[in-house]
């Protein structure tokens, strides 16, 4: 039986939206290290989650 993830990755999901979001706050408020921090945790859990991605691309000029 293949398991398809359910509420677990939900959770999964839920928990990376949460840690962009908080990306997105502290950018607003110019704290980069914070920044830098939930976007890395973010990116740890799904590597391969797009809009983190994305996100990092978009904001490289304010981390570097």
């Amino acid at each position: 039986k293949v398991l398809s993830g359910g509420k677990s990755m939900r959770r999964f999901r839920n928990t990376v939206c949460l840690l962009l979001s908080l990306a997105k706050y502290y950018l607003k408020n110019c704290e980069y290290s914070s920044v830098t921090f939930y976007l890395n945790e973010c990116l740890k859990i799904l590597p391969d989650y797009f809009p983190a991605k994305k996100y990092q691309k978009e904001i490289s000029r304010y981390l570097a």
